[in-house]
């Protein structure tokens, strides 16, 4: 956290933590040793340092939560992801069971990532904590999905996606909102359940220059 907790519209006040090289990994890590850990992360700013002419590197995101038990990431500011996404949450189908997490309140911002180039997308939160609660995020100019959310194998994905604002300002996307169904089993079958899952009352808004493939 920082001192004094400056919210998200002021991110200029609050620490960050900024990427200073291309590893292939997330910036910070939640819940990294064991699926009953917990851990809050609230009003910094991470900047993974993003440019038109860096180098996309695909697992090297902002923030990864694998799994664990009453996670909150809030009020933050999420910057220039140099990887898929900008925020990445593990659930059961990869093997880390998680319950009760909260993304809320958080800007989330891509503007340097890329639509257009095959492979070199990013999404804004990307969620598979089969027990998540994510609401009042601003999602501006990412390029893959906006919010989407993942199956959760032998559970059900029965999370709640609502007041959420996704902007494409500069750079037009596949997806505003997803839920991205397929999952392998062992059988070689597809296994996916998201009764329960709820995506409502989220703002969509476009340029004229910009677009949504799907808006869900």
């Amino acid at each position: 956290a920082t001192y004094g907790s400056p919210l998200n519209k002021h991110h200029a006040y609050m620490a960050r933590l900024v990427r200073t090289a291309p590893f292939a990994g997330a910036m910070v890590g939640i819940a990294f040793d064991a699926t009953t850990h917990s851990g809050v992360l609230r009003n910094i700013w991470v900047d993974g340092q993003r440019h038109r002419n860096s180098t996309w590197l695909q697992l090297a995101t902002n923030v990864e939560i694998r799994g664990g038990s009453n996670v909150v990431v809030t009020n933050n500011f999420f910057s220039g992801s140099l990887g898929w996404t900008s925020l990445q949450s593990r659930g059961a189908y990869n093997g880390r069971p998680c319950a009760g997490l909260k993304v809320t309140n958080n800007v989330i911002t891509a503007y340097a990532s890329k639509h257009e180039e095959a492979g070199h997308f990013t999404d804004g939160l990307s969620i598979a904590c089969e027990n998540s609660t994510v609401t009042n995020n601003g999602i501006v100019d990412a390029t893959d999905v906006g919010i989407v959310l993942f199956p959760a194998a032998d559970v059900v994905q029965k999370s709640l996606v609502k007041y959420n604002t996704i902007v494409s300002a500069g750079n037009s996307a596949f997806a505003a909102l997803g839920y991205d169904s397929y999952i392998p089993s062992k059988k070689g079958e597809t296994i996916s359940n998201f009764t329960g899952a709820i995506m409502s009352n989220n703002t969509l808004w476009t340029s004229p220059e910009t677009h949504f493939i799907f808006g869900l």
